[in-house]
This record gives C-alpha cells, sequence and structure tokens, in this order.
C-alpha cells in the first residue's frame, strides 16, 4: 500500500488545522502543503510514494527481541511495551499504580490504532516507561495512548521510541489530562534509523495549580514531525516545554508547538534548541496565545539553533498573539555557527579544533538537561545523548 492509503488513519490520529482538508488531499497533491504555513517546509513528497505493509496481526516475538526490549526498561519505573504496532502485555509490567485499559486492538483488515489507557491512582506518585517500537521494515505502525493523572497526583513519564533501524512509518498520539494539583514530568526520547518516518502528536491539558514540563529530543529518522498542542485550563497552572534535535546528513525534523493559556496568572516557559549538521533541516513553529480569561498570564518562549555545516538549514517562527491585558509575554530565536573566537579562544588553551568544537556543542546542551529535576529522567535522556555522542564518532 501507499503512504496516501493510510489518509484516513491520519486524519483520526494526526487531524488537521484546516477542516477543509484531508490528509488524502495533503499526500496526493504536495502543491497543497507548499501552500500552507504549517507543513510548506516539510518534504512530503519524499514519502507520498512509499511501499508500506500493514503492521501484521499480533505474533510472538522472539527471544533474542525480548531480550532486546527487557534489556531498555528501566529499574523503579512501570514498563509497558508497544511493539510492531501492538501493546504487549507479556512484556509489559502490568502490576502498579497505574491502571492499563487496552481500548481497540489493531486490526489488520480496517488498520484501527492500538488504542491503550493509563490511569494513574489519585494522590500517588507514579514512575512510567512507555516503550515503544517495531524489528519490522517497510510497515505502518499506529497507535494512540491516553495518559489520565487525577488530582494531586505525581507522575514521571519516560516515553522511548525505539526501532532495530528498518524504514517504517510511525504514527503515535499521545493525549495527557493532568488533574488539580497534579504534577507530570515527561521525557519522549526518539531514536530511529536513518530510514524512518515518524509522525507524533502531543495534546495536553493542565487544571488549576497543576504543574507540566515536557521534553522532546529527536535524533535519527528521515523525516519527524512533532506536533504538540499546550491548554492552560487552569488558574496558577504552569507549563515547561522544553526540546532537543540532532540532525544531520539530509534529515528534516518539522517541530509545531502550540500554547492556549486560558487560566488566570497561569505561567508557561519554553526552550527549544537545535543542532543541525550535513544538509540537514530543522523547523521550528511556536504559537503562545493568551486568551481574554488569562488576566495575570505570564509566557516566554526562545528557540536557539546551531549550525555545523555551512549546507544546514534551520526555520524558527516563534509567535505571540495576546488577547488580553495584563500580562508578561516575550518570544525570541537565535540561529548561526559556533562562535569563531570561542573555537579560538579553547585552541588557545591547548584544544585541538575538533575538540573545542565538540565542547562548546555540549555546552549549547546542557541548559536543555538541567531543566530535567527526576533524577531518573535526567540519567535516561544523558544516556541518550550519549548514544547520539557515540554515532557521531563512529561517522
Amino acid at each position: 500500500m501507499k503512504f496516501a492509503d493510510y489518509a484516513p488513519q491520519f486524519d483520526r490520529t494526526f487531524p488537521l488545522t484546516n477542516p477543509q482538508l484531508s490528509w488524502r488531499q495533503l499526500l496526493c497533491n504536495p502543491q497543497i502543503a507548499r501552500k500552507l504555513e504549517q507543513w510548506r517546509g516539510l518534504p512530503l513528497r519524499e514519502v507520498t510514494g512509499l511501499e508500506l505493509a500493514r503492521a501484521p496481526m499480533k505474533q510472538k516475538l522472539s527471544s533474542e527481541i525480548e531480550d532486546r526490549i527487557r534489556s531498555s526498561f528501566v529499574q523503579g519505573f512501570q514498563n509497558l511495551v508497544l511493539w510492531n504496532g501492538h501493546f504487549q502485555p507479556g512484556l509489559s509490567q502490568m502490576q502498579g499504580p497505574v491502571a492499563v485499559i487496552l481500548t481497540a486492538s489493531a486490526d489488520e483488515n480496517n488498520m484501527a490504532a492500538e488504542r491503550v489507557e493509563l490511569h494513574c491512582r489519585p494522590g500517588e506518585k507514579c514512575f512510567l516507561h512507555l516503550l515503544s517500537g517495531h524489528d519490522l521494515g517497510h510497515h505502518f505502525f499506529n497507535y494512540e495512548i491516553d495518559l489520565t493523572i487525577p488530582n494531586q497526583a505525581n507522575c514521571q513519564v519516560l516515553h522511548s521510541c525505539k526501532s532495530t533501524g528498518k524504514a517504517s512509518l510511525h504514527l503515535g498520539r499521545l493525549a495527557v489530562a493532568i488533574g488539580t494539583s497534579a504534577s507530570l514530568e515527561i521525557v519522549r526520547q526518539q531514536d530511529l534509523g536513518n530510514d524512518e518516518f515518524d509522525f507524533f502528536r502531543t495534546e495536553i491539558s493542565l487544571a488549576d495549580d497543576a504543574n507540566l514540563h515536557h521534553l522532546a529530543l529527536i535524533k535519527g529518522g528521515q523525516l519527524t514531525r512533532h506536533d504538540i498542542e499546550l491548554r492552560l485550563r487552569g488558574d496558577r497552572s504552569l507549563a515547561r516545554a522544553s526540546g532537543l534535535f540532532r540532525l544531520d546528513g539530509s534529515q528534516t525534523c518539522d517541530h509545531h508547538l502550540t500554547t492556549h493559556v486560558q487560566g488566570k496568572n497561569a505561567v508557561t516557559d519554553q526552550l527549544y534548541k537545535g543542532i543541525l549538521d550535513g544538509k540537514s533541516r530543522g523547523i521550528f513553529n511556536g504559537r503562545i496565545v493568551i486568551e481574554p480569561s488569562a488576566d495575570g498570564a505570564s509566557s516566554e518562549q526562545l528557540n536557539r539553533n546551531l549550525l555545523l555545516s555551512g549546507t544546514a538549514e534551520a526555520d524558527s517562527q516563534p509567535q505571540l498573539e495576546i488577547q488580553t491585558d495584563n500580562v508578561k509575554a516575550t518570544h525570541g530565536s537565535a540561529t548561526g555557527p559556533l562562535a569563531g573566537e570561542e573555537i579560538f579562544y579553547l585552541q588557545s588553551r591547548g584544544l585541538a579544533e575538533e575538540k573545542a568544537k565538540d565542547l562548546l556543542t555540549q555546552s549549547f546542551m546542557t541548559e536543555i538537561f538541567e531543566r530535567i529535576e527526576s533524577s531518573a529522567l535526567k540519567a535516561a535522556a544523558r544516556n541518550w545523548l550519549r548514544r547520539k555522542d557515540a554515532e557521531v564518532e563512529e561517522r
């Protein structure tokens, strides 16, 4: 089947902002995409002709794959596995503070998404590891996860997206509802092969006094599109959003963040960074809407991109839409190469040029990891970074 044949699944899992437009129109006529602000930066032409098989019906995984999956489990976390497009209860740790409900199972005939509901217990602390991935090439995988964090609960989530590097297309959605005085810190770390395509949508709503930190770490993948929609519905809600992508070769990452600030005295703080090498392209489109009900709201948004080659490209579009008075709001962006004077200074202290560049690149990323509060999530994020650094050194 062609990529366009999966358009109905995209319409449901990854709805377009324009209700007059369908995914089939978008995929069958890339000229349309180039005229739309939300899609003109994404080279959909590269994927429209892909031949992709449907995810097969649930099959027993090999012992080698099962061992590989278990080796990725995080100690102290409740580990739940979505593999080859299916929830794997036999591999998952079903007993824990998070209740798991499989509400829809992927079907080979109608291609319905695998859908899982997760419910934390009120007032409790939850540690959850969602591991999604595959070991099949040239397939289409589709899943949806709904996570409910009730009042006064505290939840830490690591979402790992992995594969064996075989070319496939991933379509996923995570919807989270954070209750009154509840908190969530979530790290989504993508680690895919260079020939893979990843479309993921995150939707998070916050009630009164709710607290959120969302961090997206992206590497690998020929083409990545990640949409995040935050809704600060509650008064005094706080949402911090962070992101880092590391691209090289001809990779493209298109990151769209939309934030609706609705509650009084709500606060949002956003920092996204990109590191681009080769002929890669990174796109950040961030839009903050402070609605009329959000008196006393505060928002900050910053996007910074580091270009490691003369052929890499970064597009940055931070946006503010303020519909009320008595608010504080700032936004900005900066893109450029490593500073020559900083490289020269380190060389004058005895460092080789490549070592100096590497040290400055590491320093550029440090601020992102310092924003993580959970020690377990910070350790997982730094492991992700070490794997990427090892890949760069091998090349």
